[in-house]
């Protein structure tokens, strides 16, 4: 669940986004949609940690954002880049694999707990 009151958010003193309120619960898909510039990265930004917002509050799962160790909200949060530069070669199985990687330890591989996730994802999305 994603919760945000009265979210405010920009780049040093130029506020991009002001007075947002949003409620996503479980199983919900949501589509950000509006002309560049208007916010809709930042606001990206903000629900994974990387843009701390100046005023309101954010919470995923009932927990602040910005009191979420980065390694706890990246296993909640992932974000896959519009123009992300992925090596040739690799498959949409093997860059979905790459978001169990805050759920593995330090130079773990991953098991079948972790390909049966992906596996699942993958069928939920239509792209397996």
């Amino acid at each position: 669940m994603i919760t945000i009151r009265g979210l405010e958010a920009g780049y040093g003193a130029r506020t991009v986004l002001r007075g947002v309120d949003l409620d996503v619960v479980p199983g919900e898909l949501v589509a950000v949609c509006g002309p560049n510039g208007c916010g809709k990265t930042t606001l990206l930004r903000v629900l994974t940690g990387v843009v701390a917002a100046t005023a309101g509050s954010v919470l995923i799962a009932g927990r602040p954002v910005a009191a979420t160790p980065a390694a706890a909200l990246a296993r909640t949060v992932g974000v896959v880049a519009q123009n992300a530069a992925v090596p040739p070669g690799f498959t949409a199985f093997e860059i979905t694999m790459m978001g169990r990687t805050p759920h593995l330890r330090l130079l773990q591989s991953e098991g079948r707990r972790d390909v049966e996730i992906v596996r699942r994802a993958m069928m939920r999305t239509d792209t397996w």
